[in-house]
C-alpha cells in the first residue's frame, strides 16, 4: 500500500495524527497498531518513535520546540517607520528600486540586508507611490484616496478588474540588430525651482540601451549633436534614426543631394549614412518614451548624490549617469542576432 510521507514538523501539528498517536501510546494491540500506522501515513520507523517520545515527554511532544523564540531576522515596526522616514526626508524624488541601492549604500544606517519586497511593501503600505510607478497602480492609488475622503453613504462598490482597467498600447516587436535602429528626443526635467533643463537623448532599439544624454537650456539642434559624440565616439554609426518631426531632422523640402539640405543634422546624418524617419506618433519611439519616465525616477536623486549646481556639472557626471542606467536601472535585451555599429573609420 502506498503511504504519504509527510514532514514531521507538519505530522505533529495535525490533529488527526496527534489522535492516532495517542490512540497508539494506549493500545497493547500489534495489529491495531498496524492499522493505525497505515491510517497515520508516515513511515514505520517514525510512526514507532513517536509513540516512544510522547510516552516520555507527553503532551509537549505536539509542541514544536521553536514556538515561543522570535524569529532570527525579524523586522521590527521601528525599522519600518525609520525607513519610511529616511525616504519620505531624504529620496522622495527616487523610486524604490533606486531607493533601495542608495539605502543599502548609505554608511549612516545599518541596512544592507533589506530586499526590493521589504522596501516596497513598507513605502506603499505609508502610502507611497514610486516614481516608475504605472498608470494602473496610480489610479489605484487615486481612486483609493477618493474613497477615503467621500462620504460612507456615496460609496459604490466596484470590482477590483473594472477599477483595473485601462487601455494600453500593444508592444511593438524590437528589431533584431543591434545599431540598426536608434530613437532620439529630448524631454524637459526641473533642476530647481528657477531652472528646468532640456535632456536630449539616444538609445538603441534592439538592445535598449542609453547611447549619449546631454543637457541644454533649451531642446536644441547643438544639444542633439552634444548628445550623439558619445554615441559616434564608444560605438559608431547607426543605420536609422527615428525622430519626432522637429526642424532639427526633418524638412518638407525634398533634396536631391545632401548638398541641397537646408537641415544640419540632415546634412550630417545623410554624409554618415544615417537614414532619418520621423513621425508625429510617440509610438514611433517608443524606447526612448519610456526612459524618459524611468530617468526621471532617478536623476534628481543621483544629481543629489553628486552635488550637481549647475548646467555644466550635469553634463560633467551624465556619462557616469549613463553607466550607472545601463548597469543597475534599464534592462538590456540581448537575444539581437547582429551588432549593425560601425566605427567611423569603417565609413
Amino acid at each position: 500500500m502506498k503511504r504519504n510521507y509527510r514532514g514531521k514538523r507538519q505530522m505533529k501539528t495535525n490533529k488527526h495524527i496527534q489522535d492516532i498517536i495517542r490512540e497508539a501510546a494506549l493500545s497493547r494491540d500489534k495489529a491495531a497498531k498496524r492499522e493505525l500506522l497505515i491510517k497515520s501515513g508516515g513511515s514505520r520507523s517514525w510512526f514507532y518513535d513517536a509513540i516512544k517520545k510522547y510516552k516520555e515527554i507527553g503532551e509537549a511532544f505536539f509542541i514544536h520546540k521553536n514556538k515561543n523564540n522570535k524569529h532570527a531576522q525579524k523586522r521590527t515596526h521601528m525599522q519600518a517607520l525609520e525607513i519610511s522616514r529616511i525616504f519620505r526626508d531624504e529620496y522622495l524624488n527616487c523610486n524604490f528600486r533606486d531607493f533601495m541601492r542608495y539605502l543599502k549604500a548609505d554608511k549612516r544606517y545599518d541596512y544592507q540586508w533589506v530586499s526590493y519586497s521589504y522596501i516596497y511593501n513598507i513605502l506603499r503600505s505609508k502610502n507611497h507611490c514610486s516614481k516608475l510607478a504605472h498608470k494602473k497602480t496610480i489610479k489605484l492609488l487615486a481612486k483609493e484616496e477618493e474613497l477615503k475622503n467621500r462620504p460612507q453613504s456615496l460609496l459604490v462598490p466596484s470590482s477590483a478588474t473594472e477599477r483595473a482597467k485601462e487601455n494600453i498600447h500593444i508592444a511593438r516587436p524590437r528589431t533584431q540588430r543591434r545599431g540598426h535602429v536608434v530613437e532620439a528626443d529630448a524631454t524637459f526635467w526641473r533642476f530647481s525651482d528657477e531652472e528646468i533643463w532640456a535632456l536630449h537623448g539616444y538609445i538603441d532599439e534592439a538592445s535598449g540601451e542609453v547611447l549619449g544624454l546631454y543637457f541644454d537650456h533649451q531642446e536644441t539642434t547643438e544639444g542633439y549633436f552634444n548628445a550623439l559624440k558619445p554615441v559616434l565616439k564608444n560605438y559608431g554609426t547607426f543605420e536609422v534614426l527615428r525622430t519626432d518631426k522637429r526642424r532639427t531632422f526633418w524638412s518638407e523640402k525634398k533634396e536631391s543631394s545632401p548638398e541641397d539640405s537646408r537641415i544640419q543634422f540632415a546634412f550630417v546624418a545623410k554624409n554618415l549614412g544615417i537614414d532619418i524617419q520621423s513621425s508625429i506618433s510617440p509610438q514611433f519611439k517608443p524606447r526612448i518614451e519610456r526612459l524618459w519616465k524611468t530617468i526621471k525616477g532617478t536623476i534628481t536623486t543621483f544629481m543629489e548624490q553628486n552635488k550637481v549646481t549647475n548646467i555644466n556639472e550635469a553634463n560633467l557626471v551624465l556619462p557616469k549617469f549613463v553607466e550607472y542606467l545601463n548597469n543597475h536601472v534599464v534592462t538590456l535585451q540581448k537575444d539581437f542576432t547582429t551588432n549593425s555599429f560601425k566605427n567611423l573609420r569603417e565609413i
